[in-house]
């Protein structure tokens, strides 16, 4: 992948109070379906109450077109990142939603938020582990990872993925294993301490939808590859509901 708009740190840290509002116009965009970089993972995550749920399934790069609108996606296809985990889609519906600032999303918002959207502090921590390893993420393995780390961001109070170490953990032990994703994962993660170089993002929302994250400019994907049909059917990108806990 190509470089896109980073920061360093202390720029950043002086200018993110002051960033401007997201783009305010609409979209509509249809749900292509996972990419080819991504793959099955299982973790427990808070349910819309607040209560511990298991997802098992795709994370990783998910493909969409944009059909209409305005704002700094083109017509045309792009890529993003699930933030939340409490809503649903399904591969080829569309949707019209709207551009908002990371810290405006998820939305209806996080169980665990008293004020209902990530707020500041976790926009930041995605910022940076955008600016340190978006440009690195390019085997299917490493997409997953990325993802994972996202909803640990997004959705507990820390940084650590280990079951009994938060609100988000790796279901299966042997996947925090070195070279695994839930490992690749927490290496992100032990390294957001502030002082990496970060990058613009925007969030994808609306109550109902499940709101999706890019960088900002967008960058057009390279080779476009989704996966089989046999691989959707397994693991559609949250076409089910997860078991409730």
């Amino acid at each position: 992948m190509s470089k896109y708009w980073f920061m360093g740190a202390a720029v950043w840290a002086a200018l993110t109070c002051a960033a401007p509002a997201a783009h305010a116009d609409s979209l509509t965009i249809k749900a292509l379906g996972p990419t080819a970089l991504g793959q099955s993972v299982s973790i427990t995550h808070p349910n819309s109450s607040g209560s511990p749920t298991t997802y098992g399934g795709f994370a990783g790069f998910y493909a969409w077109e944009k059909q209409s609108g305005d704002g700094p996606i083109a017509n045309g296809t792009f890529q993003t990142f699930c933030i939340e985990l409490t809503e649903y889609f399904s591969t080829g519906s569309t949707h019209t939603v709207q551009y908002a600032n990371p810290q405006d999303a998820p939305d209806p918002g996080n169980p665990l938020a008293t004020v209902g959207h990530m707020g500041l502090a976790k926009a930041n921590l995605l910022s940076e582990l955008f600016g340190r390893f978006f440009d690195t993420v390019d085997t299917a393995k490493e997409a997953a990872a990325f993802q994972v780390a996202i909803w640990e961001i997004v959705f507990d109070t820390g940084l650590k993925l280990g079951a009994g170490q938060g609100q988000v953990y790796v279901n299966n032990a042997s996947h925090m294993n070195a070279g695994n994703y839930g490992a690749i994962a927490q290496s992100y993660l032990d390294a957001l301490d502030g002082t990496g170089p970060h990058m613009h993002l925007l969030a994808l929302s609306k109550v109902g939808f499940q709101d999706q994250i890019v960088p900002n400019p967008v960058p057009a994907p390279p080779g476009l590859v989704l996966a089989g049909i046999g691989f959707l059917g397994l693991m559609g990108w949250r076409g089910r509901r997860p078991a409730r806990g």
